[in-house]
């Protein structure tokens, strides 16, 4: 089965795109289209396209499919439209799955997740940055089904960013028993902004000593558990918010770092713990970060997450 991932993305590219494609170009069995108002990269490789638009161009798009004005005025406001994401590609019927993704992440080795999902499940993966949907018209018509925070129609003529691409717009849709979602957030390295130190989000675990890398086509964590070595290996990376440096050696290298302090090509003895600990080093926590601490310590006390997991549920045509 087939699958294609849609990226739109407004102004100058960041800098962490060359990586993006290369980490991308592991992935052959998925097809990567990035909408923008940029110039193309040059030497991309056979999955990943891009397509010239402007910000203008899509609210005309949409204003047209859906029969009413909608509201796009800047950039941020796409996430709203992530559902839509479908018809910018007149090739559609070539794929059985369609998706959409940021471009603030490293891909891993997506092929054993879709290998064993997809033809399973309507919709698989339950964030923003990466998830994938049957492509079928009840499924690309699933966002008219959006009730909260509002409803779709006022989401879409309104300016302000709702984020109906996630917890609480189409994923709320999914959770019906008629629908096949499989999500699980224990895949993904989905790094926290808000922390010195990269570190998972709070309803993950973390380790007091890890570092996170890629290698031959894989993002992994390695990290020290009663006092030995291990790693574990995640679809993607996502650094929300998170700019690093990015060393140009990174590009052709076999496995990069990735560090607070920057992406760089990774060497020998960086897999010891003393190298783990100088890469990617613990600080006692600021103010802010001491909030955040204390409100992880609250929920795990007393229950309650921001992130809905969803159990993993066959869709019905499966048969599974």
């Amino acid at each position: 089965m087939k699958a294609l991932v849609i990226c739109a993305y407004m102004g100058p590219l960041p800098s962490l795109m060359p990586l993006w494609i290369r980490t991308a170009a592991h992935n052959p069995q998925v097809d990567f289209l990035i909408v923008s108002d940029q110039a193309e990269p040059e030497g991309l490789p056979a999955n990943v396209r891009f397509q010239h638009a402007t910000l203008a161009a899509l609210a005309e798009h949409w204003s047209a499919l859906l029969g009413f004005e909608v509201a796009l005025t800047s950039p941020y406001k796409l996430n709203d439209f992530k559902s839509l994401f479908w018809s910018l590609v007149p090739e559609l019927d070539r794929y059985d799955y369609w998706g959409y993704c940021d471009l603030d992440v490293l891909f891993g080795d997506l092929a054993p997740l879709l290998d064993q999902r997809l033809g399973r499940y309507d919709m698989i993966l339950s964030e923003g940055h990466l998830r994938f949907l049957r492509n079928d018209d009840r499924t690309r018509q699933a966002f008219r089904a959006v009730r909260q925070p509002r409803g779709w129609r006022d989401i879409l003529t309104d300016p302000v960013n709702f984020g109906m691409d996630e917890h609480w717009g189409i994923n709320q849709v999914f959770r019906a028993p008629d629908r096949g979602w499989f999500a699980n957030s224990a895949l993904i390295a989905d790094i926290h902004p808000s922390f010195r130190q990269m570190r998972r989000l709070p309803h993950l675990p973390n380790h007091r000593i890890q570092a996170f890398y890629w290698q031959d086509g894989r993002i992994y964590r390695e990290f020290i558990a009663a006092d030995e070595r291990r790693t574990e290996e995640y679809l993607y990376i996502h650094l929300q918010k998170r700019t690093v440096p990015i060393d140009p050696a990174s590009a052709d290298a076999a496995a990069f770092n990735i560090d607070p302090g920057g992406i760089a090509p990774r060497r020998p003895g960086d897999e010891a713990e003393r190298s783990m600990r100088r890469r990617n080093p613990w600080h006692w926590p600021n103010s802010a970060e001491a909030r955040i601490l204390i409100r992880q310590l609250r929920s795990r006390m007393f229950g309650g997450t921001d992130v809905f997991e969803p159990k993993d549920r066959p869709s019905p045509e499966s048969g599974a």
